[in-house]
């Protein structure tokens, strides 16, 4: 176990300096040079020089964290092998910057005639430290954040220079443009190196901000996984010293010429009388907190009360507003349902005298086929009575030609 906890803070900063100092030692060993010509080369180095300046600082910051993290974390094991009564002494042995010196020392008094509300308090000093220790690592966590912010801020810096200078040659392209072809080119090819390296500002600036946000990123995972571990073990450690010097406190002192059996029946009274204390502080607290929850009820509703009173004419005269609209809302609505019924029986009249013309208008059909097909049936008629008289006519012609002895044809 304390081998395991000697490697501990060794694993720890290999967590926390490993991603910055493996980039920098390899982008040094390979990259150097082109480090370096990529921040001579661009007209605002000291854009650069502030992004690695400003990682330079939450690096540190981070890894000063880290290793009062560590501190605190050799000084929580020392507390956890001390016995009751060392721990006073073993107070100041406490680093003075410690977040969770006033934990230690809330441990280290003797006086345990209220250890419900010491315990209470050694929870609360107990998370006012760990959220120290988080507030420390806020400052890094902003600046990972800035550091693309200002990898940004160089992006912009670096076009509008580029924009200024492409503006500057153009004119100087427009204002030249009589002289020779060969020699604008030549000219224009050598003013556009200008443009180029602002452009190559603000890549150059974005490349290194979110280098260094990346770096910063992984070097603050790894400090605030130790600083969740070790805040932890100080509250584990602590909670145990407190409940042992609790324990401690209710010790009675043998008296000489007592016996063990005397000592320990004595010892079970003294028990027995601490845990009836408990009970009836508990008691007590659980019958006073319905009557504070009753009076902050009460003071909820008397205030509500209050400024019901004190709206009550602007509620009469929301309320009078309120029937005169419902009012108009029923005259709309009973108007509106005689509109609807008018209509209704406006259509079913329309559909009766529909239903009426459509009958009317199919009798009518009827009747006109009736009619056609009497005259139909008259006019055959006819025609066969016609053709009756002409058969009848032309045999009469026929005998008529045959007594004459003329020949008659068919």
């Amino acid at each position: 176990m304390q081998l395991r906890h000697r490697f501990t803070p060794a694993r720890d900063w290999i967590l926390a300096a490993c991603p910055v100092l493996l980039t920098t030692a390899g982008g040094a060993l390979f990259f150097g040079r082109a480090v370096v010509d990529s921040i001579q080369s661009t007209p605002h180095p000291a854009l650069v020089y502030v992004i690695f300046g400003t990682l330079l600082i939450a690096v540190l910051g981070a890894w000063a964290v880290l290793f009062q993290l560590h501190r605190d974390e050799r000084s929580a094991q020392a507390w956890d092998r001390l016995d009751t009564p060392a721990f006073e002494s073993a107070l100041r042995a406490v680093h003075r910057g410690s977040p969770f010196l006033d934990a230690y020392a809330l441990v280290a008094k003797r006086d345990r005639r209220s250890s419900d509300d010491d315990r209470r308090e050694l929870e609360r000093r107990l998370h006012a430290g760990e959220r120290t220790y988080g507030e420390r690592l806020a400052f890094p966590g902003f600046i990972a954040g800035a550091l693309v912010g200002l990898g940004l801020v160089g992006t912009f810096i670096g076009l509008l220079g580029a924009l200024n200078e492409l503006a500057q040659l153009f004119t100087g392209m427009t204002a030249g443009s009589g002289s020779d072809p060969a020699a604008m080119l030549g000219g224009m090819m050598v003013k556009l190196q200008a443009p180029m390296k602002s452009m190559g500002t603000a890549f150059i600036a974005s490349l290194y901000g979110l280098l260094g946000s990346l770096l910063l990123g992984l070097t603050l995972v790894a400090v605030q996984k130790t600083r969740h571990r070790v805040a932890g073990q100080i509250h584990d450690v602590l909670i145990d010293a407190f409940d042992r010097d609790a324990r401690g406190a209710l010790a009675l002192p043998r008296l000489p010429g007592e016996s063990e059996a005397e000592h320990a029946r004595w010892q079970a009274v003294l028990g027995g009388i601490e845990l009836l204390r408990d009970a009836q502080a508990r008691a007590l607290d659980e019958a006073l907190a319905p009557i504070a929850q009753l009076e902050s009820s009460i003071a909820r509703l008397a205030a509500i009360v209050a400024a019901a009173l004190d709206r009550a004419p602007v509620f009469l005269d929301q309320g009078a507003q309120l029937r005169e609209l419902m009012a108009r809302l029923c005259s709309l609505q009973e108007s509106g349902s005689r509109e609807l019924v008018h209509a209704l029986q406006s259509q079913q009249q329309a559909s009766q005298r529909l239903v009426e013309l459509g009958v009317l208008s199919q009798e009518a059909d009827q009747a006109a086929a009736a009619r056609r097909d009497h005259r139909d049936a008259a006019l055959q008629q006819s025609l066969q009575d016609c053709r009756d008289a002409f058969d009848d006519i032309s045999g009469r012609l026929r005998t008529v030609l045959l007594d004459a002895g003329l020949p008659a044809r068919a």
